[in-house]
């Protein structure tokens, strides 16, 4: 996978055209907007490696992500902060005034236990189609509905992979925060 060319970018691009392509692109992929999730992740690594010049200079070295393991998790934190922020300019809260290091925690939490709950669906699904699987009789050649079924299990499969990809990265960004304190108003360090 190359990053560049995920965000049809060269090595030579200027951090803010970075920035220009991924919010582009962003907006092209984002499932809320009919884009596929995997896409989306897809530009949301290439930027969180290549909007942030020492994982850039990292990625030019190397050549891949293979040793790049931080992006992972800042593509999740990077996504609970959002929704924190979010949820902090929604609901009228002063991030003075917030321990911020706690809600990212909570939002990475909360992140985690969704992921879970669509797997353990996926895996449902996928145990209900596999009792259809062969189940179908045709008297043509080719046995379309069978195909289908098969072809929605692997999917679910696919999924299945993804989530726990995901999840594993949400573990791994609970650990990285346990590094991390948010200085607000009313904390006393």
């Amino acid at each position: 996978m190359n990053l560049y060319d995920i965000l049809g970018i060269s090595k030579e691009t200027l951090p803010l055209e970075v920035i220009r392509a991924y919010r582009k692109l962003a907006l092209l992929t984002h499932p809320d907007r009919g884009g596929s999730q995997e896409e989306f992740e897809s530009v949301q690594l290439a930027y969180d490696v290549l909007g942030n010049q020492e994982r850039r200079a990292h990625y030019g070295e190397i050549g891949d992500l293979a040793d790049n393991s931080m992006a992972e998790i800042m593509a999740c934190l990077n996504q609970c902060f959002g929704r924190v922020c979010l949820t902090l300019i929604q609901k009228n809260m002063h991030p003075h005034y917030q321990d911020l290091a706690e809600h990212m925690r909570c939002a990475v939490v909360q992140m985690r236990n969704s992921l879970l709950e669509e797997s353990a669906g996926a895996k449902d699904q996928m145990n209900f189609l596999q009792l259809l699987a062969g189940r179908f009789e045709t008297d043509g050649a080719e046995n379309t509905l069978d195909d289908m079924v098969e072809g929605q299990i692997e999917g679910l499969r696919k999924i299945i992979e993804r989530f726990a990809k995901q999840h594993e990265h949400c573990e791994r960004a609970l650990e990285f925060l346990k590094t991390y304190r948010y200085r607000h108003l009313g904390s006393t360090t």
